[in-house]
């Protein structure tokens, strides 16, 4: 069975002409698979050897596999303790090996089975072609993890970090799915231990497994994992009941604590594994040990993320059921924050207490507590005109309702020592946002709740909740009743318009308009009325507030416009009603970002041609000296490439670094785009800072759409060489990009690799 063979069966198994059904497809593609398997079992042993681990890896990994990370894998034996670059097996023997099973992604180089039956006549059949393939995958992972090199432990910055992950590149994948290829073999155990119990390469695969850069921009991010972390921590942070065992039997400490003081204990009880807590516990693990993050102890940990059975067992081994944090939130408090319904009540009925006070003198289970009783009681479906007897007096469920509240025995509007709620909000809070509106005018008569009394958390007053839910009649009752129209909400500090227009409640902002709710106040974040109805695209809305005199151009705290936001969520109706009524098109923010530049970003030709024709500045920049048409080629906008660059737009302006349009192009791959810019004139050979012309970021991004058109090019420099000394045919073969090497030599325009 050949690579030829593989692939015909695999074609006869797409085509939808054939009239084989697919049990007997599959059998044909299993017999096919299966000569496969004894076509590399009859290779010699060291090549037999390394096609079943290749196949191994590419079959079990837990995650696609670059090229690079299998043949680490693959050069890493039992007893290493190094790895260098003469140690990586060839690809091309890799592949040779696995006649014909393996591919490899030339973009992404990403090296994965043939065909995804493939993957899973290998799955269903590894016990047979390799049985212990998971035992040798965690072997390859285990030795990597203890490579010398990793003796340093912790790197104490991104830099060195990110250079550890680039020399060594099964390092992330072993420090984070090794666990996941463990066997109950004895042996097996052992090996884990042994990396357990070296210290310093755990510290630095817990790194690696803990820590994750989040966006180009952020900083100290692999600071972010808790060095100091024993083999201990691991094993409880992964689950390993007999490793933990057998660490616990050769006398590691329980307490251990890594620097943030966390201890094994509170790792297992925050990962839910609750056979490791019981042998922590077994083996005379601190229960009240405190990290120093938050100072919660282990039930609190574990009451948090609703591990019952870690809640369960640490309050039966005596753990403090009214233990405080730094905040003076108890277990239960905590577990009644993030509502896990059966923590509360394991700790309810261990005596956990609901008086405890915080650290700002409120009783700290109020907000859950409160809001559960007032959900009870107010769980007749809220109407916005319920019925009401001859009398005009609630129904005997709305009296039901008052009486269970006056008998609850609690003073439900009592206060905390700072004047807050401790229910968080009143009565009259509550029955605002759950529509009842019969209720309200008998709280207001009976005293249970100002008309304007903000709510402790939120801010909020019983109008803000009312048009929140969008109870209308209730709004209606409240404002009539003499609730006021301007106060702010703590979180947004918007007025019961603005709300009303977030939350888009249009019946109730035709109200509050006609009992003339301020339209020019403004929010936290300096947003108006008008600003948040052009969030929406509300046409009417927007009309009814110019029309009352709203500022058309209020900037926000950050400079934007209603008109910039009508850009940001392409509304063009509202944009051209904005722009009618006079917005100012040529409108900076804070960052100089204009009108013209956000909608070249967002891709709408036609507010784009829109503000080309009322004046809009082609060439204004912003920021680090962007354009426009950066905006559109960074935003892969071709259409508006070429209407800008029609409208004169320059096309090869440059920002502080030397950037130019067709520079961001390319590194980009934004194929289309480049070659618009060139039609229109773009220079090839200008360069950035680093002496890098668009030709080197198009070989960076392995774009061969890109290299053939600019290689094809008479006036192409690919010669000169960076600010490094760099020629673009060094830089593709350092990028061991072998095809582009070979279209640079075949260009002619070179004769070595030194250019």
């Amino acid at each position: 069975m050949t690579v030829s063979d593989i692939r015909k069966q695999l074609i006869i198994f797409k085509s939808r002409n054939t009239e084989n059904n697919g049990d007997q497809k599959g059998k044909i593609l299993a017999y096919a698979y299966e000569q496969a398997i004894e076509r590399i079992k009859a290779q010699k042993e060291g090549i037999r050897n390394l096609a079943m681990r290749a196949l191994a890896w590419v079959t079990l990994a837990k995650r696609q596999i670059t090229t690079l990370e299998l043949q680490h894998a693959l050069a890493t034996q039992d007893g290493m303790t190094a790895l260098s670059h003469d140690d990586l097996p060839d690809l091309t023997d890799i592949t040779s090996a696995c006649v014909g099973l393996l591919t490899i992604d030339e973009e992404s180089r990403i090296i994965r089975l043939v065909h995804y039956t493939t993957h899973e006549y290998l799955q269903q059949t590894q016990n047979s072609w390799f049985p212990t393939a998971e035992e040798s995958i965690l072997r390859s992972c285990l030795t990597y993890l203890l490579f010398e090199v990793f003796h340093s432990g912790f790197c104490p910055s991104d830099e060195e970090f990110e250079q550890r992950l680039q020399s060594f590149p099964l390092f992330h994948y072993a420090s984070s799915h090794w666990e996941c290829h463990l066997s109950r073999n004895a042996e097996t155990i052992e090996q884990v231990v042994h990396f357990l119990e070296s210290q310093t390469n755990v510290e630095a695969s817990m790194q690696a497994r803990l820590v994750k850069k989040q966006h180009p921009l952020h900083q100290n991010y692999s600071q972010e994992s808790p060095p100091d972390m024993t083999g201990l921590h691991a094993s409880a942070l992964l689950g390993l009941t007999e490793a933990t065992k057998l660490l616990l039997e050769r006398g590691h400490n329980p307490d251990a604590m890594d620097s943030c003081t966390y201890t094994p204990l509170s790792c297992a009880s925050l990962c839910g594994h609750e056979g490791v807590a019981e042998l922590l516990i077994c083996a005379g693990a601190n229960l009240e040990a405190k990290d120093m993050r938050e100072g919660r102890t282990p039930l609190m940990h574990a009451a948090a993320v609703g591990h019952d059975a870690v809640v369960k067992l640490l309050i039966e081994r005596g753990g403090d059921v009214n233990a405080q944090d730094r905040a003076g939130r108890t277990p239960l408090s905590v577990a009644a924050f993030y509502k896990h319904k059966t923590a509360i009540e394991l700790l309810l009925q261990s005596n956990g207490t609901i008086n405890a006070r915080d650290s700002f003198g409120a009783i700290s289970l109020y907000h859950s507590a409160g809001l559960r009783a007032i959900r009870i009681l107010f769980s007749v479906s809220p109407k916005e005109n319920p019925p009401v007897t001859q009398n005009n007096t609630p129904e005997k469920s709305d009296d039901v309702v008052i009486d269970q509240l006056i008998e609850s025995g609690a003073d439900l509007n009592a206060k905390d020592d700072a004047g807050r709620m401790l229910l968080g909000r009143t009565l009259l809070s509550y029955a605002a946002e759950f529509g009842q509106y019969n209720v309200i005018p008998l709280l207001i008569v009976m005293g249970k709740g100002d008309l304007n009394e903000a709510d402790g958390e939120t801010g909020m007053t019983p109008l803000h909740w009312a048009v929140k839910r969008g109870h209308t009649s209730v709004v209606e009752l409240l404002v009539n009743a003499g609730a006021e129209l301007e106060t702010k909400e703590k979180k947004h500090h918007m007025t019961a318009l603005a709300s009303a227009i977030h939350y888009r409640r249009k019946e109730i902002v035709d109200f509050l308009l006609q009992r003339d709710a301020n339209v020019h106040v403004s929010d936290r974040a300096g947003r108006t009325p008008l600003y948040i109805a052009a969030k929406w695209g509300e046409l009417a809305i927007i009309q009814q507030l110019v029309d009352r005199g709203a500022d058309i151009n209020a900037r926000t705290s950050h400079g934007y416009t209603a008109l910039i936001q009508t850009i940001e969520q392409e509304n063009l109706d509202a944009f051209r009603l904005l722009v009618e009524k006079g917005a100012d098109i040529h409108a900076k923010d804070k960052r100089g970002v204009m009108p013209l530049h956000f909608a070249s970003a967002t891709g709408n030709i036609d507010m784009v041609r829109l503000l080309l024709e009322r004046g809009a500045d082609v060439h204004a920049r912003f920021c680090t000296y962007l354009t426009s048409l950066f905006a559109a080629v960074v935003g892969g906008k071709i259409d508006i490439v070429r209407l800008l660059a029609q409208a004169g737009a320059d096309v090869d302006a440059r920002c502080v670094n030397g950037m130019t349009p067709l520079i961001f192009a390319a590194e980009l791959r934004h194929f289309e785009i480049i070659k618009t810019l060139i039609d229109m004139g773009a220079d090839v050979n200008v360069r950035h800072t680093n002496g890098r012309s668009a030709l080197f970021f198009a070989i960076a991004a392995r774009d061969m759409s890109t290299i053939e058109l600019m290689v094809g090019m008479d006036n192409i420099d690919i010669i000169t060489p960076d600010a490094q000394g760099t020629t673009p045919i060094m830089l593709a073969r350092g990028l061991e990009r072998h095809r582009i090497v070979k279209l640079l030599l075949q260009s002619g325009k070179i004769t070595h690799y030194g250019g």
